[in-house]
């Protein structure tokens, strides 16, 4: 597609700011752009240290009746070592019924004036709620012998904003409607910790 121009009629009242550059043929203005204050209510969900001896859901987020959610980012770490050292598989599936047993971790507003969060999660549930489509699959390497400097204990950065032509996972408003982080393998002895960040919109 060839370089081209849009022309904007100035008036005499408000005035944009521009950088004029020459694109041959054109000689175009260049539109300054900054970035606002998100306006979305913002949570954080975090976990304490999660044992991956057996296979399941680590982690389901559920949404709320009337609010849609929007998972942003997926931070997973090494909390402590593996018996063995290996590779653990991973998956984000969508659920179409909640999980139960297990403990309760709700999303905490990174901003106290917003209102509290619709959306409600669980650690570990003993019974696992209906799995739907998998939404990512993947892995990791796991430590057997934890380094004493110079080495990070992050196993996963799951972080849906970098996609800029794409949507992030969308959680439908609806209690039945949820996302499940899964460990597909074992790994006797090892733990970790997920934090997870959402927005909570209603569209």
């Amino acid at each position: 597609m060839a370089e081209s121009i849009v022309q904007v009629t100035e008036g005499s009242g408000k005035k944009l700011r521009t950088f004029q550059r020459v694109i041959t043929p054109n000689t175009v203005e260049e539109e300054a752009m900054f970035l606002a204050e998100q306006n979305a209510p913002t949570y954080a969900w975090t976990t304490p240290g999660l044992s991956l001896a057996a296979a399941g859901d680590l982690m389901q987020i559920m949404a709320g009746a009337s609010l849609n959610v929007y998972l942003r980012r997926i931070l997973v770490y090494q909390h402590i070592a593996a018996t063995t050292a290996a590779i653990a598989e991973f998956q984000l599936v969508r659920l179409t019924t909640a999980g139960t047993g297990g403990t309760a971790v709700n999303p905490l507003p990174l901003d106290s004036t917003d209102n509290a969060a619709s959306s409600a999660g669980m650690t570990l549930p003993t019974a696992r709620g209906t799995a739907g489509n998998r939404l990512w699959h993947g892995d990791a390497g796991l430590l057997q012998t934890m380094p004493t400097s110079g080495a990070s204990l992050l196993l996963l950065d799951l972080d849906f904003d970098k996609l800029l032509r794409g949507k992030v996972p969308r959680i439908p408003a609806g209690v039945t409607n949820g996302l499940a982080f899964q460990l597909v393998s074992t790994h006797a002895g090892a733990q970790v910790i997920i934090a997870a960040y959402l927005a909570e919109q209603a569209f």
